[in-house]
């Protein structure tokens, strides 16, 4: 009797290991299948929730710079009138109004690459208003000298017209 009930107790462990060796075996098998599904998706949601945050951050951008345009008095840094500064805080304020038309119609499309393009249009454009504000002007007003073209000429055209009076 003490012969039956040893084979019986080594034939349940027996089916027992094995039971819990396919199980684990399933189990592992049923993990790697749902990883192998789950993570892709999650990589795209991560990829879609950095492109909506760029978007975003974009979009953050563009109100500042917008807000700062606002704020531009049109006086330079010694607090006078200038009308260059005013002209140019119109340019600027015509070209954050373009940018804004375009986002609106097409922002949902934009890809990201044209979302970087745009983030760095719209900083550059956030330094010149940062300027602007600051009562700096962007471009520079070159002014000629041209008081030796114009004597040249008038020295040239008083001889022609001595020529021509004493010709007549």
């Amino acid at each position: 009797m003490a012969d039956n009930k040893i084979s019986f107790t080594a034939k349940y462990r027996r089916n027992y290991v094995a039971f819990l060796a396919v199980f684990l075996f399933v189990l592992i098998i049923t993990g790697e299948i749902a990883l192998a599904t789950v993570i892709p998706v999650a990589m795209r949601n991560e990829d879609l929730m950095a492109e909506e945050a760029a978007r975003n951050d974009l979009l953050l951008l563009f109100d500042k710079t917008r807000v700062l345009c606002n704020s531009i008095t049109g006086k330079n840094a010694r607090g006078q009138e200038d009308n260059l500064i005013s002209t140019e805080k119109q340019l600027l304020s015509d070209a954050l109004d373009r940018f804004a038309r375009y986002m609106r119609e097409e922002g949902d499309q934009m890809t990201p690459d044209e979302v970087v393009r745009v983030r760095k249009i719209i900083t550059e454009l956030y330094k010149v208003a940062s300027g602007l504000s600051r009562g700096r002007s962007y471009s520079r007003e070159n002014r000629l000298d041209t008081s030796a073209y114009i004597n040249k000429l008038l020295k040239q055209t008083n001889g022609e017209i001595l020529r021509n009076e004493k010709a007549q």
